[in-house]
């Protein structure tokens, strides 16, 4: 009970933000507010949620490639004014919307017809060039989407060819080209089992996206690239001064939020506030007492009691607390009030369990009750 009583008095105590307000929303950037935050938790949720969102959300990346005939990534390639090095640069920059567990192999070829068709001297090569053409699931609807098809990978010689293969996967926040090494290995047998431990992805140069082993980044050609999967790129946040009643030194947090589009800002927030409460949950190892919920469906009050309705709610004598409370959310008399439930009631702001267990004691002193059903209209006024 001595912890129960605790929890109470700071839960009735507590200041919680009641909404997520959109200041700017498009399908990168968004600009989102949330007030009021007890002094000092602006700076607390807002880094808290930078440091999620930057790291901890799901995204696709390229993890690997190979170009005929490059041994490495510190070669050059024929008719190509970027060498390898720089063109893993570009490649890192492509963003891509794809959420299946297996990686999948995607590929660029530029025939001399297509690139004798550019208007300069040279052919861009840029990620719409990349064919998903054949990412499609049983219904027909693509499985991974190049989300900036415009971004250039190489730059061709006029009436030159091209050609490269590239293994998409999805993860979480950034893998060096070491942990590649690591995550797709040489096609090995489990020595206890004798079944295959070698990765199986997609082919997406296929119709019928068949399956296939993925080859080792030791595999003869195979470049790895570090990769950085997160979807989110920036995120800011501000915290300014919020008012409730009298008291201008609450939080008012500010979060703007830039991503690559693979997922909305809003449902990235969602997503990061989400983590966190998971992450958060394991220290709430209390057991709240959760007072039975009654719903009051039966008879009018008696007569001796009916006057009580007409009266308003400050002579109910109540602590200054739930008295405002009462007062914020409008409610003028005791027949309005009576009409309100147990879980109306702590949905008002500021109302807390505390505050509840005062109001139906006061309440019972008259023979009433919250959840009654009445049949009662405010007086008129004279």
């Amino acid at each position: 009970m001595e912890t129960q009583s605790v929890i109470d008095s700071t839960w009735s105590q507590l200041i919680f933000p009641k909404e997520v307000q959109t200041i700017q929303e498009t399908a990168k950037n968004g600009i989102f507010a949330i007030e009021p935050l007890a002094p000092g938790f602006g700076v607390f949720v807002g880094n808290s949620l930078r440091r999620v969102l930057l790291s901890s959300l799901h995204g696709a990346a390229i993890v690997m490639i190979r170009i005929p005939d490059v041994k490495h990534e510190f070669s050059t390639v024929p008719n190509v004014i970027e060498d390898v090095t720089m063109i893993i640069l570009n490649l890192k920059k492509v963003r891509i919307r794809y959420q299946r567990d297996e990686p999948i192999l995607l590929s660029i070829n530029v025939t001399p017809e297509q690139s004798k068709r550019s208007d300069g001297d040279n052919y861009n090569v840029t990620a719409a060039d990349i064919d998903t053409s054949m990412a499609v699931d049983e219904d027909g609807q693509p499985i991974i989407k190049i989300l900036n098809l415009e971004h250039r990978i190489a730059t061709l010689s006029k009436g030159a060819s091209f050609k490269m293969e590239l293994w998409i996967d999805s993860d979480f926040g950034y893998t060096p080209t070491e942990e590649q090494k690591v995550k797709f290995p040489e096609v090995e047998l489990d020595r206890q089992t004798g079944k295959d431990k070698s990765v199986k992805g997609l082919d997406a140069t296929t119709e019928g996206l068949p399956q296939l082993l993925v080859p080792s980044t030791s595999s003869p050609g195979m470049i790895p690239v570090d990769s950085i999967y997160r979807p989110i790129d920036r995120v800011n946040f501000r915290v300014a001064s919020a008012r409730v009643g009298d008291r201008t030194d609450f939080d008012r947090l500010e979060l703007e939020i830039d991503g690559d589009g693979s997922v909305s800002p809003r449902d990235a927030l969602a997503l990061g506030a989400k983590i966190l409460k998971e992450q958060m949950s394991i220290f709430a190892q209390f057991q709240e007492e959760v007072e039975e919920y009654v719903e009051h469906s039966g008879d009018e009050p008696e007569e001796s009691t009916r006057h009580y309705l007409d009266q308003e709610v400050d002579e109910l004598e109540l602590s200054v607390r739930s008295s405002n409370c009462l007062k914020s959310a409008n409610i003028t008399y005791i027949g309005e009030l009576v009409q309100r439930t147990e879980q109306d009631m702590l949905k008002t702001k500021n109302f807390g369990r505390k505050s509840l267990r005062e109001l139906k004691e006061i309440l019972d002193t008259k023979s009433l009750s919250l959840g009654m059903k009445v049949d009662w209209t405010p007086p008129k006024e004279s």
